[in-house]
């Protein structure tokens, strides 16, 4: 039946509310006077009508009847008859939620007894309020400890079946966001079940206990927390809320976080706009995480060659990291086999959490401590093979991430024999020990030609030799791999085999060390082929113009390069290794250089004599480059005096690493025209890799174009966009260019074959392996540089909008304080029935009725 009225009065266009006032109304009528005299006046005119018409009385009264009827229910449509709704609802307000999704809510914090949110915890658990006793406080925070920032707030949230989503409820709508860079609307929670903008016929829930709030409260589920923002920006996101929310009527804005802020948007454009509402906004914040800062201890960048020989000295370098340590730690680093675990060489002690000394003698507030220490452990491999090596810390007290405690690394060592050429004029000192040491590694085939030999002297060596090769045919049929250059006389040589010296190096990457002499070497080859090998500028003339005064001796000086270098390390331990050559024997010779040629590096100096026009100190011992090969520059003849005023093999271990080092360009087919390299191995995501190509083979100058194209893979060796690397300017041979990874993983740039050939005019060997550099990027940011909560701009947020502040703990309480910004709203809505199908159906019955009584009866 309801149904049929609905029909008849078009009620479909109207919801009826529960305890709405609903009455009938005329909306056209005429004045009381009016209607009463036009209603007499219709009803004389349906009488005397009917009373001229012939028929039975009975007859004349019902059709008069109907047709005072009709007229009336015209008269009645003309005056515009409505039904009359009036009805209040309600609109609710609405609380916007801000949790902190950002990769600092990722750390597992160490929490004290004494932190303001484990005693607030406490108390949320009935504890006392003031003066809690310190077992309760400790039970509580070893409840706590060790538990991440985001896992916490999920707790909060899902505690006591959403205990506190439901008092946010029970007044106020809810809408959820999780933000880092910017914020993200997530979840809307809703007094009622229904979704505000479904037509479903449902009852706005008043109360949050009633199961339509378990309904809405259930949607939590959908809503997962994680934390991996690489950055935060919590003024932005605050103000994206507000302008999100703007026209609703927003009770408060509670902010959930760490306080860590990484952005650079004001707050002032918050509070400005905060205000701006129809009731200004308060801010609630609730920080979670310790006010102690968190502790990590890292290992970052392992670096070691990657290719070595087998019982090479391995030195494998890393960056021991601190965050939080607010005091000096002992830290073993372990050099280990990462498969197994065994220790490859004895563990070396750093200390982190050193005070930095501060130069203006401020003592206000903390003092400053180094966060980075380097540490440098060395291994002998005896077998050849693939080694992965770790370098690796032991995790200390309250350390939030032990997994970054080791740094992996990869090696390859090589098992292969040096064959080495050795050629001298005379029978010094210098040659005597040297060829014995030569001749006793078993890793070293040494052939040695003495110049000044009469022809019946057997030349020495593993393999002898009687005379040096004529052609360029031989030289590769000896196939050496380091050639050793004493004081030669150039007469016994001829100019052929310096041309073809001066191939092998830069073709071939043959080893060229030069040992300088008091007669011939290296003055006497100034202006020859073998000049260009050598990384020092020479002047032509006699020696004695340009040797040192013989009766002043001396002890070298190693250099930053030197210290590192492997040539020079002699002990395991840097500072040992220092000890051991201050020890050394004093040396009265040596030769002073004219000037370094471009990317020589200098090993050792003089301690005291100075040369050039920026009075720099002598370079002794120095390194170069020259095509694909190495060379090695010794100013000093008697280096064998190490041997023989000691009885140590330091001379020995000496020259076998001067082997070695020359070798391996050649050996491990390395392209050392160039050198690629970026500023360190490991990057974050958000961050620029500077990339720097240096050419060390000056006789490319002439052909180098402006730019460079390197090439860029990802982990999977899939090719990414080319990277241009600009000349500094047009006299430099170096190289540079910014590259920002797209993503996580290990990047590789490289120097292809092609682009040497293409832009260098000549194409690599083969064999060689182009330059090429890889760097680790990890997916972190400022976020995991400063790990440590800021309570003071979330309170300061609060205060400057009449919010309120705590911690997490306190959240269930504090949300009791959020106002009800609900209001009513008056819905008043009128049905017209003047133009209703019953309206219509009335008047055409009645109107029928009439006129089949009038023609049933013959009335006139």
């Amino acid at each position: 039946m309801q149904r049929i009225w609905d029909w008849l009065l078009d009620l479909k266009r109207v919801k009826l509310p529960e305890g709405g006032e609903v009455t009938v109304r005329l909306t056209d009528a005429w004045a009381p006077w009016v209607s009463l005299l036009a209603t007499v006046a219709l009803i004389a005119y349906v009488v005397w009508v009917y009373r001229r018409d012939g028929g039975t009385k009975l007859c004349k009264g019902l059709g008069g009847a109907l047709r005072v009827i009709l007229l009336l229910l015209l008269l009645l449509l003309i005056w515009q008859p409505v039904i009359r709704i009036e009805h209040t609802d309600r609109e609710p307000g609405v609380v916007a939620v801000l949790i902190d999704a950002s990769a600092s809510m990722d750390t597992p914090d160490h929490y004290l007894p004494g932190d303001q949110m484990i005693k607030d915890a406490l108390a949320a658990d009935g504890g006392p309020t003031t003066q809690p006793d310190a077992a309760s406080l400790k039970e509580v925070a070893d409840r706590y400890n060790g538990r991440k920032r985001i896992d916490l707030v999920r707790q909060a949230i899902d505690e006591d079946n959403h205990r506190v989503l439901r008092r946010l409820l029970a007044n106020n709508d809810l809408t959820l966001f999780t933000y880092d860079a910017e914020a993200v609307r997530r979840l809307e929670l809703h007094q009622s079940a229904r979704d505000p903008k479904s037509d479903q016929d449902e009852t706005l829930v008043r109360d949050a206990d009633l199961p339509a709030a378990d309904e809405a409260v259930a949607k939590i589920d959908q809503l997962k927390l994680d934390a991996g923002g690489l950055a935060t920006d919590l003024a932005r996101s605050a103000y994206n809320v507000l302008q999100d929310l703007r026209g609703r009527r927003l009770a408060g804005l509670i902010i959930i976080g760490d306080g860590r802020n990484t952005g650079e948007t004001d707050l002032g454009a918050v509070l400005e706009l905060a205000r701006k509402f129809r009731t200004p906004v308060p801010i609630y914040t609730f920080r979670v995480g310790s006010e102690e800062p968190p502790r990590d201890l890292a290992v970052s960048a392992a670096l070691a060659a990657p290719v070595v020989f087998a019982n090479d000295q391995v030195a494998v370098e890393a960056t021991v990291i601190q965050h939080g340590y607010q005091e000096e730690q002992k830290v073993q680093v372990h050099l280990v086999d990462a498969a197994t675990g065994a220790d490859l060489a004895p563990p070396e002690e750093v200390t982190v959490g050193r005070p930095i000394q501060s130069g203006d003698g401020d003592a206000s507030g903390p003092p400053q401590r180094e966060s980075e220490v380097k540490a440098e452990l060395r291994f002998r491999p005896q077998l050849p093979g693939d080694y992965q090596l770790a370098i690796r810390v032991a995790p200390e007290a309250g350390d939030i991430n032990p997994d970054n405690n080791q740094s992996i690394v990869h090696l390859e060592v090589k098992d292969a024999k040096v064959r080495v050429l050795y050629i001298d004029g005379y029978p010094r000192w210098e040659y005597r020990y040297l060829m014995h040491s030569l001749k006793n590694e078993r890793s070293i085939i040494v052939s040695a030609l003495l110049l000044s030999a009469d022809e019946n002297f057997a030349q020495e060596g593993n393999e002898p030799i009687t005379r040096l090769p004529v052609d360029m045919a031989e030289w590769k049929e000896r196939a050496w791999d380091v050639i050793i250059f004493g004081d030669v006389n150039p007469l016994d040589l001829t100019y052929q085999q310096m041309v073809d010296m001066e191939k092998l190096v830069r073709e071939q990457s043959v080893g060229f060390a030069v040992i300088a002499g008091d007669c011939w070497t290296p003055n006497a080859y100034a202006n020859t082929p073998l000049a260009r090998l050598m990384p020092v500028e020479i002047d032509a003339g006699s020696a004695a113009e340009t040797t040192a005064t013989p009766n002043r001796p001396y002890k070298l000086r190693l250099t930053y390069e030197g210290k590192h270098s492997p040539i020079l390390r002699f002990e395991e331990r840097p500072e040992d290794n220092e000890k051991t050559i201050d020890n050394f024997p004093e040396l009265y010779w040596y030769y002073r250089i004219k000037r370094l040629k471009p990317g020589a590096e200098v090993l050792a100096e003089h301690p005291t004599d100075k040369y050039g026009r920026d009075n720099q100190p002598v370079p002794l011992l120095v390194t170069g480059q020259w095509g694909y090969g190495s060379t090695y520059f010794s100013a000093i003849d008697a280096t064998w005096r190490w041997r023989w005023h000691t009885g140590v093999g330091w001379f020995d271990t000496y020259w076998v690493q001067v082997v070695r080092q020359l070798s391996r360009n050649k050996l491990l087919q390395r392209d050392r025209r160039f050198i690629l390299r970026t500023g360190r191995p490991e990057y974050d995501l958000n961050e620029e890799v500077k990339v720097v190509l240096e050419v060390l083979d000056k006789t490319l100058a002439p052909q180098l174009p402006d730019k460079l194209e390197i090439e860029v893979t990802d982990r999977n060796n899939h090719q990414a966009a080319g990277l241009v690397l600009k000349r500094v300017d047009k006299n430099s041979m170096q190289y540079t260019g910014v590259y920002q990874p797209p993503a996580a993983g290990n990047w590789a740039f490289s120097l292809t074959a092609s682009t040497i050939a293409t832009n260098f005019g000549r194409a690599g060997r083969d064999d060689m392996s182009v330059p090429r550099v890889q760097i680790s990027v990890q997916m972190a940011s400022k976020e995991t540089q400063d790990r440590r909560i800021d309570p003071d701009s979330l309170e300061r947020l609060s205060a400057m909008t009449n919010g309120r502040s705590g911690t997490l703990a306190d959240l269930d309480r504090l949300v009791t304080q959020m106002p009800n910004m609900g209001r009513p709203i008056e819905d008043n809505r009128s049905v017209p029935l003047w133009d209703t199908r019953l309206s219509l159906i009335l008047f055409a019955l009645l109107i029928t009725a009439e006129w089949i009584l009038r023609k049933r009866f013959n009335l006139q």
